[in-house]
């Protein structure tokens, strides 16, 4: 076999080891081998070689099987961090994670909301302040996670990049990936809601289903058969524009009036008014376009009563077409996506 085919089998067998340690806790060597299928003496070679590069770590608990003592290997907490940021129009939150993903810290970087280079820059500060109370150094930075909350988009927080010469519009993703050389994962938490709605409700029946988020943008995620759709913007598009019922003319005018006005729907309940009307044409047009078992709503305003307006609403329009459930999300449904983000993180870091 060519060198690089042998180099490629042995990373290969690393992310198993690897794998196989993070799915079922501590295991022995010989547990190892004998959940991988690799051979006794495979796994001790590539096991001290994760030691050796820090990545696993020996627990000091000792087990007997068979009059034998072994010693049981766990994920090295202290490999390095994995710091969550979380996006939103109310603040921007810093977790920081071990790579046992033990919540180590959680901070309020700001209150308001931030963009483009303001926001690069408290990162940035979050970061060395955190990393400075562990008395470390930026050698402990091991990945990021970006999670953009229910009506954020990632193409909102674009930083201008200058090389002194010349300047761009870079994405916040790539502008820390050139400062910390770190794996950087951007996620919507849109999608770990959705997945928590479904695992609480145990609802087997709902293989596609699409989540509205309403806030000062409205913005759209569709699920398919347990996949993340892409649509125009990334996985998340904004509706507003639709629900405003503006020209394509207008809707740059209206971008630049969002402030002023507070966004585009009210804080309180919607009953009778268009945005009401218009949140429900909306729900109708996702359903023939895609397959949906069920439709979610969340954000400021969004109740029980305005959730069986809308399915009545929706049905009527459908006109005969098989109507998808409409349920609301709570804040329970909402809540660990930081923990479930810096899990991607971490397999970024550990399987790169």
């Amino acid at each position: 076999m060519k060198k690089s085919g042998l180099h490629d089998m042995k990373r290969k067998n690393r992310q198993l080891i690897m794998r196989t340690v993070l799915e079922h806790g501590a295991l022995s060597r010989i547990e190892i081998a004998g959940r991988t299928e690799l051979s006794p003496s495979t796994v001790s070679s590539l096991v001290g070689e994760l030691l050796a590069d820090g990545l696993l770590t020996e627990s000091g608990v000792r087990i007997s099987t068979a009059g034998r003592s072994r010693t049981e290997l766990t994920v090295n907490a202290d490999y390095g961090y994995i710091i969550v940021v979380e996006i939103g129009r109310k603040g921007i939150y810093l977790t920081r994670f071990d790579m046992a993903l033990q919540n180590r810290e959680s901070i309020c970087l700001s209150e308001t909301f931030s963009d483009g280079n303001e926001l690069l820059a408290l990162i940035s500060e979050g970061i060395v302040k955190s990393l400075e109370r562990e008395a470390q150094q930026y050698g402990v930075l091991a990945g990021l996670g970006l999670l953009f909350q229910e009506d954020m988009r990632a193409c909102d927080f674009n930083v201008m990049y200058s090389t002194g010469v010349s300047s761009a519009s870079i994405s916040l993703r790539e502008s820390l990936i050139t400062q910390y050389r770190v794996p950087v994962v951007e996620e919507y938490s849109q999608v770990y809601t959705v997945t928590n709605a479904l695992n609480r409700s145990s609802d087997e029946a709902v293989r596609s289903s699409a989540h509205i988020a309403v806030g000062a943008n409205v913005v759209a995620s569709v699920t398919v058969e347990g996949k993340l759709l892409p649509l125009r913007e990334g996985f998340c598009a904004d509706m507003a524009p639709f629900l405003e019922g503006l020209s394509l003319e207008e809707q740059d005018s209206a971008a630049g009036q969002k402030e002023k006005r507070g966004g585009f729907l009210p804080a309180q309940p919607m009953a009778g008014t268009r945005q009401e009307r218009n949140l429900g044409r909306i729900i109708a047009v996702l359903c023939m376009m895609f397959p949906l078992d069920a439709v979610f709503v969340s954000g400021p305003g969004v109740d029980e009563r305005l959730v069986r307006r809308l399915s009545a609403q929706v049905k009527k329009q459908l006109s005969g077409r098989q109507s998808p459930g409409i349920l609301r999300l709570d804040q329970k449904d909402m809540s660990q996506a930081a923990d479930a983000l810096a899990a991607r993180v971490r397999e970024s870091v550990l399987f790169a």
